[in-house]
């Protein structure tokens, strides 16, 4: 994440900013077990935690994989509201919320009148995108494909060779 949560981010503001970013976004107030939005839901704002535990559940094509629960300070659904493209995951809250929401429409003022906001939001996205690149390839790491050749014919051991994602050499013995 970024070195500074948001709202530290926020006492580093000019009072005039701080003033802006509060007429700019709407507090949203939430009982626990509510869906904050689902998948093909339009991305209309983001969303930042004031209070409260958001879950993120995995898609349904991922099994095993954990949900992914955020919390004070974070941010979310941002990604799909900068693409303009539709929700892609469920949130729900998991306890009481207040969140902060800003919506897509107030984009360009806040640009204008709250300057340093896209560029934390952009380091706020660089992070979390080095973060799981980083989860990926720690995942990825010793995960070597093995098994006696006599039990398979070609067209498995292709469709298996592509289908785990790996890249490198390819050494039969």
């Amino acid at each position: 994440m970024p070195s500074q949560g948001f709202f530290a981010f926020c006492t580093s503001l000019q009072p005039v900013e701080r003033k802006a970013l509060g007429e700019l976004s709407r507090v949203l107030h939430l009982r626990e077990n509510e869906i904050i939005y689902s998948p093909g839901d339009s991305s209309d704002n983001i969303f930042i935690i004031n209070r409260g535990v958001v879950e993120i559940p995995p898609e349904p094509s991922t099994h095993g994989t954990p949900s992914t629960f955020l919390w004070r300070d974070e941010i979310f659904g941002d990604l799909e509201a900068l693409m303009h493209a539709p929700r892609t995951q469920t949130a729900r809250t998991r306890e009481k919320v207040s969140l902060q929401v800003i919506d897509v429409s107030d984009f360009a003022e806040l640009s204008r009148r709250v300057p340093p906001f896209f560029p934390y939001l952009c380091a706020h996205l660089a992070s979390r995108l080095a973060a799981s690149e980083a989860l990926a390839f720690s995942k990825s790491r010793g995960l070597e494909l093995s098994g006696n050749l006599e039990n398979f014919d070609l067209v498995t051991i292709y469709q298996t060779i592509t289908s785990s994602l790996q890249t490198g050499e390819l050494a039969i013995h």
